[in-house]
């Protein structure tokens, strides 16, 4: 395997498993009920686990997550 191709897949298992991290930290019910605040809390709490973040910093990550979901959704509504 050439050197590029097993970082790619290096990169994609490392991806996979950050997905599926992130997908156990949502809370158990249907897809379809998912808030942004339910995502972002999985990604924040993931995040904090696996990248060992101190309560100040993970707050400042939330925030980010939010602002972007926010942002990007009304982008998405004025495209609609």
């Amino acid at each position: 395997m050439s050197r590029k191709s097993s970082r790619t897949r290096d990169s994609e298992v490392a991806t996979a498993k950050a997905i599926q991290g992130i997908v156990s930290e949502l809370p158990d019910k249907p897809m379809s009920e998912y808030t942004e605040e339910d995502i972002t809390d999985a990604i924040t709490n993931y995040a904090k686990a696996t990248a060992n973040l101190d309560d100040k910093t993970s707050s400042y990550l939330r925030n980010f997550v939010l602002f972007i979901f926010r942002r990007f959704g009304k982008k998405r509504q004025a495209e609609d």
